[in-house]
């Protein structure tokens, strides 16, 4: 499936109309959000039956008299149900296929106080309970680098962005294309930039669908650029990379595996040496993940199980000596797999700045889901200009840029020891 939006600024004018239904099919969109139409209400049938005819339709004039968003979408297997409107948004079920999601289309208002209600309406999602997508102009900035102005941001509005998205467990998605996705299209000096629009999603969506992103692309004939959500990424991974877990510094075969290891007999310089036991030590703790922390989650929902089970057997019986130590030793992988979970969730989610507190995991899986939606690579320009959306592509612009890189001369500057001495000192 592929969502867009697109501030359009104004459907009146036949090129606009003609931009959007070219916007659509090009980008082979399922749905689009059309945002600030300013067509006024006895305007918008007329409008609607003739450029939009194969098209369904949903505006908000029960809300604004401009209509400030009109949603479209042309595949009939396509289900849209409307779940909440107002003048700021329009809020759907929508679903194709084996995909089920809340998609969000917004316009925010300029002023502080009438974007209140927008908050609330995030806030309130914060347990739908399935992927929640919101995009479109959301005419706010959360920080000073999403915008070149010399006009001030709006720092309470700012500040009450931040909070709502916190709030609602919202992150950004993965967004590839122009930062800014807004100009006032002024000289030079008069000239600004600022990212208005955007996508969130919430933990649900990126769980099932962690290869999706967004693009922003050039904006055309308008002043905003139009967003076009892609889900149906396929990318070839390649295998993870080695990485130390803390936790398997627990497990009681630990020291011996190392002790063993570093104390078997390898001939060679000391440097030889060193890289040959590290190497087999690789081999040895990633088999030692594989057969005592793989699934760690899935073991410790079944070892609370157990232990209930035998908990309750133990009531029913409480002299048997048989239960009594297998309620000991399930307690005993319960207490250890419970304390593993959160440490493995922790590192991998790299939030060393943070105290585990509760060992509550979901925020770390939810910052883990993030990163590895973020990181993905999506789309390179090769060294032709060529837009290169497939694995293989992408492995070959990669190649061909750093080969292009060996053997050419490169103007190189001098070193200056006595600069580098005295930084050095400075440390």
């Amino acid at each position: 499936m592929r969502i867009g939006s697109w501030d359009i600024r104004g459907m009146n004018k036949l090129l606009k109309q003609v931009e959007v239904l070219s916007l659509f099919q090009h980008n082979k969109l399922d749905i689009l959000g059309l945002i600030e139409t300013r067509v006024r209400s006895a305007k918008a049938s007329p409008i609607q039956r003739k450029r939009f005819r194969h098209f369904f339709v949903l505006d908000n004039y029960h809300y604004h008299n401009n209509g400030r968003l009109w949603v479209i979408w042309k595949n009939s297997a396509l289900s849209v149900k409307v779940l909440d409107m107002s003048s700021q948004w329009i809020h759907l079920l929508v679903s194709k296929g084996k995909d089920l999601m809340e998609v969000t289309f917004v316009y925010g208002f300029n002023h502080t106080a009438q974007m209140v209600p927008l908050w609330d309406l995030l806030e309130k999602q914060v347990n739908c309970g399935l992927p929640w997508l919101v995009l479109g102009d959301i005419n706010c900035v959360r920080s000073t680098e999403e915008r070149i102005s010399s006009d001030p941001p709006n720092v309470v509005s700012m500040d009450n962005f931040n909070d709502a998205i916190a709030n609602s467990g919202l992150v950004e998605l993965k967004t590839i294309g122009y930062f800014f996705t807004w100009t006032n299209k002024q000289e030079l000096d008069d000239r600004k930039w600022i990212k208005l629009d955007r996508a969130l999603v919430n933990i649900d969506w990126l769980q099932l669908y962690p290869e999706s992103f967004v693009e922003a692309l050039t904006a055309g004939i308008s002043d905003h650029s139009p967003l076009v959500i892609s889900l149906d990424l396929k990318t070839q991974h390649q295998p993870a990379s080695f990485k130390f877990l803390n936790c398997w510094t627990q497990d009681e075969k630990f020291l011996p595996m190392v002790q063993q290891e570093w104390q078997s007999r390898v001939y060679g310089c000391k440097m030889y040496t060193l890289v040959q036991h590290l190497r087999r030590l690789k081999s040895i703790l990633t088999h030692l993940h594989k057969t005592s922390f793989t699934g760690v989650t899935s073991k410790v929902k079944d070892l609370q199980q157990r232990l209930r089970l035998c908990q309750v057997q133990l009531q029913l019986d409480p002299t048997n000596l048989t239960l009594l130590a297998e309620e000991e030793a399930i307690r005993k992988d319960y207490c250890k797999f419970k304390n593993v979970e959160p440490s493995i969730a922790y590192q991998r989610a790299k939030e060393f700045d943070i105290k585990m507190g509760d060992a509550s995991t979901s925020y770390f899986y939810s910052k883990i889901a993030t990163r590895r939606n973020s990181s993905t690579i999506t789309k390179v320009l090769d060294l032709q200009g060529v837009e290169c959306a497939e694995a293989k592509d992408i492995e070959a612009a990669f190649l061909a840029c750093y080969n292009s890189l060996l053997g050419s001369e490169i103007q190189v500057q001098a070193f200056y020891l006595t600069i580098m001495a005295a930084s050095y000192s400075n440390y």
